[in-house]
């Protein structure tokens, strides 16, 4: 865990996380629901990089079926670039509404297929993705938040608060789902061709919906462990970033 700081996090409701690495300037971030909760400066002399990075992204597992997820997952975006910490909080709401022609987004799975084997990556540069033995699951994060506020459009939300540009008649996609793990022995996980993430520089943000944080529960990680690559993970309640 690269932060001095480990993230305690809540089980059985929706939390935003995001981590920005940035080996140019030397700093990384990690955010909590579009805020600030650690910053770790990247000394001169640190080595490690994730630009050799090469294997497969595994979503809900660590490798293949182990060390799972329980819980829900919904809407990744990867970007090659260190977003800002306005730009996060507006992805954090706005995220089924990315801008998918944004040559820095290179990875974007909004988990809306609802049914199927497939996980689609929206952000044109087609790592799509096979989920198994997951479930796709009606409980999603709430995003009223950022909706649309113009009155005069067919989608107004009295509730919202910030518009998020969806009063064209946005979203597209027949569902609003997210991926469930039960970690009942189902090995599920969601493998995701190509390594994504192969930059020194990025921004990783998704909803994580923990039922179970006990012992070691991977979110995010590539087949094996080597250095270079990228891991995400709850430890014993905690939330970890490796390198």
């Amino acid at each position: 865990h690269i932060f001095a700081e480990a993230y305690q996090a809540p089980v059985n409701e929706w939390t935003n996380v995001a981590v920005t690495m940035d080996w140019i300037n030397q700093v990384a971030i990690m955010y909590i629901n579009g805020e600030v909760f650690s910053v770790r400066n990247i000394g001169v002399n640190n080595t490690d990089t994730i630009i050799n990075n090469d294997q497969p992204l595994i979503i809900g597992s660590y490798e293949i079926g182990t060390y799972t997820f329980i819980g829900n997952i919904d809407d990744i975006n990867i970007w090659d670039i260190p977003l800002s910490e306005e730009e996060i909080l507006l992805n954090m709401y706005a995220v089924s509404n990315l801008n998918t022609l944004d040559p820095n987004l290179i990875g974007y799975w909004k988990f809306n297929e609802g049914g199927g084997d497939l996980v689609y990556d929206h952000s044109g540069f087609g790592n799509h993705g096979t989920i198994q033995n997951a479930e796709w699951s009606e409980n999603v994060p709430d995003y009223t938040a950022y909706n649309c506020t113009d009155e005069y459009a067919g989608n107004w939300n009295p509730d919202a608060t910030y518009n998020d540009g969806s009063c064209s008649g946005y979203p597209e996609d027949n569902e609003v789902t997210s991926v469930s793990f039960d970690g009942a022995g189902s090995n599920g996980h969601v493998s995701v061709s190509g390594s994504v993430i192969d930059t020194d520089v990025f921004t990783f943000e998704t909803w994580l919906y923990p039922t179970d944080v006990n012992g070691w529960r991977a979110i995010r990680n590539e087949v094996g462990w080597s250095q270079g690559d990228v891991h995400f993970q709850f430890m014993n309640g905690k939330l970890e970033f490796s390198l």
